[in-house]
């Protein structure tokens, strides 16, 4: 991942022109934002997810590392299907819920032959842990 500039190098420094944010304040025109593309399996409709927030990014963060896992695992190609869900956040103004991506299934392969992606399996304990002692409950 590429190192975000200083925030000094972006210019944009007065913050008398800065627009409001949500709590009034003025609200730097420069935000580190995440965004999650997603494709709809049954309609086909695709859909863009973007954040600015700690809680969002951490979620997309999360989804990036886990397909990165997968990955390198060998799954070459490896797209999660995941379910958007949401979980408790504790904050300055309490409670609050962050997304969750939560995956599913995975699906990867496909060939030049007109053959679509396959469902694959989830890693193995033992591939995840990349070791050979045994492990048992």
């Amino acid at each position: 991942m590429k190192k975000l500039p200083d925030r000094e190098e972006l210019g944009d420094l007065d913050t008398s022109i800065w627009q409001p944010g949500p709590d009034g304040k003025s609200r730097d025109p420069w935000q580190s934002t995440r965004f999650v593309y997603l494709l709809d399996p049954i309609s086909m409709e695709m859909l863009t997810y973007s954040t600015s927030s700690s809680g969002g990014r951490t979620a997309v963060i999360n989804l990036a590392d886990q397909i990165t896992r997968m990955r390198e695992l060998g799954r070459v190609g490896a797209q999660p299907v995941v379910e958007l869900g949401a979980e408790k956040m504790p904050t300055k103004f309490g409670m609050k819920s962050k997304p969750l991506f939560k995956i599913v299934k995975w699906y990867g392969g496909g060939n030049e032959n007109g053959g679509g992606p396959k469902e694959i399996a989830p890693p193995s304990l033992k591939e995840e842990m990349n070791d050979d002692i045994p492990f048992s409950l």
